[in-house]
């Protein structure tokens, strides 16, 4: 028999692994609608693309400002050495001239000058529009940013549910290890067991309990990972089985119109929007630019008798480029090479979430099918592995059949984890895609319950 302190410490392990279970669905788990709330808000990612937002729209404004007037003001002072061919001033200047000693004398000067543009072209209206693009497209990418947050946190969150899930059926398994060992032990006591069966449960137990310290790892890992993108430990979270009674499906036109509200598509085409601009930015530094100047200016001298002058003008200011060395070409041929650049973009965006969008929608689908299947194949199982304990039990088979059915109905076990992990992350890329994603807390896990045709 093995000593009393290795048998304790065993008991020790595994009601300490079970414990840690209890106490994790005892505790506040967190729900999804909860976690995805904490990781936008604390995303740096997020934070960033807000910023770029920001930006965008402050560019905007420096824009505009090029339409609007321009008011300059300027003044100047100094002093100027008095000499004998102009009047002197007074007589201390006189004197102090005879006598070699300079006199300055000062003089100021200020103007104001305003400057309204009044033809460029196009060119500003057009800088203007392509500056709202531009922040539309920073507005899309935010959203897409937002997308991309959430669908990774999703995923997080499924590990956390799957690893959580094998811990719990690994421990369980443990501990009927354990009570199976101490009925060998006992049958040993009794005179009716062997050394062999106590020493193969022993090994079984050995073998469960390394099993279970692994699963614990990978809970721990995985709530690690999700707790680094709410910025918070995680606990434990709320299960979702949001496959069993739920239908995704979406028509040809739900899926056309979903992917032309695509925050990827609306960016690009944003971006295509600003490139047109551009070229007629591009196009109005060949054309005449008309400015009106309005300009005001007082000046004042006090040499001899005191002086002052003033002077204003309305200016209109023509200006036409006749040759720049072949440089607005080639800025309006980059133009044009930057148009299609981004037409090709828009296209590949468009491609790029239809496949998306069908491929999660397809994949969703035929993981329920296969998550009725694997519920199914664990209840056979199940029921296999008590028949087999019974008939272990009865001396009927040995062990190792036993043993084979055990890893079986962990095979089974695990198959179904992954499925309903890969269903949440399916669901959400594909409701993401379809642009059908509410942060409202249990709202989207809801509308998967009630049977939705997205049509």
């Amino acid at each position: 028999m093995a000593p009393h302190f290795t048998r304790h410490f065993r008991q020790v392990f595994i009601a300490g692994a079970i414990v840690t279970m209890s106490q994790a669905a005892l505790a506040s788990d967190l729900t999804l609608g909860r976690v995805l709330n904490l990781a936008l808000a604390h995303s740096r990612t997020v934070r960033k693309e807000s910023l770029e937002v920001e930006n965008a729209q402050l560019n905007v404004a420096v824009m505009r400002a090029k339409a609007r007037p321009t008011v300059i003001a300027r003044g100047s002072a100094n002093f100027a050495r008095e000499s004998g061919e102009y009047q002197f001033s007074n007589a201390s200047s006189a004197i102090n001239s005879i006598a070699g000693i300079p006199t300055y004398v000062p003089s100021q000067s200020a103007s104001v000058t305003l400057v309204q543009p009044l033809y460029h072209g196009g060119g500003i209206r057009a800088e203007i529009r392509g500056a709202r693009e531009l922040s539309d497209a920073e507005r899309a990418k935010l959203l897409s940013v937002t997308q991309q947050v959430i669908q990774g946190v999703v995923d997080d969150y499924a590990a956390v549910m799957k690893t959580t899930a094998e811990l719990a059926w690994k421990a369980d398994t443990a501990r009927l290890k354990g009570l199976a060992l101490e009925e060998e032990e006992r049958k040993f006591q009794r005179g009716s067991g062997t050394r062999g069966a106590v020493a193969a449960a022993r090994r079984d137990l050995a073998e469960a309990e390394v099993e279970t310290a692994a699963a614990t790892t990978n809970a721990h890992a995985a709530r690690l990972v999700l707790g680094e993108d709410i910025g918070e430990p995680v606990d434990n979270v709320a299960d979702l089985d949001i496959a069993s009674t739920s239908h995704l499906e979406a028509s040809e036109a739900s899926v056309n119109n979903a992917v032309e509200a695509s925050p990827d598509v609306a960016a690009a085409k944003h971006s295509l929007a600003a490139a047109e601009d551009d070229l007629t930015v591009s196009r109005a530094q060949t054309r005449p630019q008309i400015d009106l100047n309005a300009v005001a200016e007082r000046d004042n001298n006090a040499r001899g008798v005191e002086r002052s002058s003033n002077f204003g003008a309305l200016i209109v200011q023509m200006s036409l480029p006749l040759y720049a060395g072949g440089g607005l070409k080639a800025r309006i041929a980059q133009s044009r090479i930057a148009i299609r650049e981004r037409t090709i973009d828009v296209d590949d965006a468009r491609a790029k979430i239809r496949l998306i969008l069908l491929k999660s929608i397809s994949d969703y689908q035929n993981l329920v099918k296969e998550e009725r299947q694997s519920l199914q194949s664990v209840e056979q199982a199940e029921t296999a592995l008590m028949g087999a304990r019974k008939q272990f039990d009865a001396g009927e088979i040995d062990r190792e059949a036993v043993i084979e059915k055990e890893e079986a109905l962990d095979d089974v076990r695990s198959r179904l984890a992954e499925i309903r992990a890969d269903l949440l992350s399916s669901y959400y890329t594909a409701q993401l895609s379809l642009g059908r994603v509410s942060l409202d807390d249990g709202a989207l896990i809801a509308s998967a319950s009630e049977h939705e045709d997205l049509k």
